[in-house]
């Protein structure tokens, strides 16, 4: 998830920690009950931003005083999508400049049904080319084994479709910074930008700019 030390949990899937007894507690329950990752609204540097967790937080936790939770009076925390469906993972790479890219942690269907597409979708274009190449090598050697070895690229490019993007990340020297939990790359690509504004995106048309102690995550 890439949390860094001081951030502040101040919601666990939409239910803010001024209504909690335990944030760390409430991580824990929910993620032995498995329904599903566990949304967790973080508060860094006077930003909000959204991260999904399938395990608990082992990192150590403190508590703090009233005064000092003053700054994160309302704050509206994201609520949880019953089906879970509109928001999604996904990670923030950058490279040795300002030069930034998002990838989605998600799997696609297309992935496996049409490699090729995927690529173009992803905007994979090495990949592409080095893939119709072997392709059109091997119709020409013989047509079934082309097929054949069509079908097992789709069965691997639909298994390990996201290791492969993050490893053109990092092949185009791009490191991950941030993953978080968005309803699409764009709003992914808002986030990141409030925290640097210096980032380029490849694709980015808009940049968006009872006791005194209350237990809230503090990493």
């Amino acid at each position: 998830m890439l949390l860094e030390k001081g951030d502040l949990v101040v919601a666990v899937n939409g239910i803010l920690w001024t209504r909690l007894a335990s944030v760390q507690k409430a991580i824990s329950k929910l993620i032995e009950s498995d329904t599903g990752p566990v949304l967790l609204t973080v508060w860094r540097d006077g930003q909000v931003f959204n991260i999904f967790t399938d395990a608990p937080l082992d990192s150590k936790w403190e508590v703090l005083e009233e005064p000092e939770v003053s700054q994160l009076d309302g704050i509206k925390p994201t609520k949880l999508p019953k089906d879970n469906k509109r928001l999604t993972r996904f990670a923030i790479y950058v490279g040795s400049g300002s030069e930034a890219d998002v990838v989605e942690l998600r799997r696609s269907f297309w992935a496996m049904l049409v490699p090729p597409f995927w690529l173009v979708f992803q905007r994979q274009w090495e990949a592409l080319v080095g893939l119709l190449c072997v392709l059109l090598t091997a119709a020409v050697i013989h047509p079934w084994f082309g097929t054949g070895l069509y079908l097992a690229i789709c069965i691997y490019v639909g298994r390990r479709q996201i290791s492969l993007l993050e490893f053109a990340m990092t092949r185009e020297g791009k490191r991950k910074v941030m993953i978080l939990a968005a309803a699409s790359d764009l709003e992914a690509q808002d986030v990141a930008l409030k925290f640097d504004d210096q980032l380029q995106f490849k694709f980015a048309p808009h940049a968006a700019n009872g006791s005194d102690e209350v237990d809230i995550g503090l990493i």
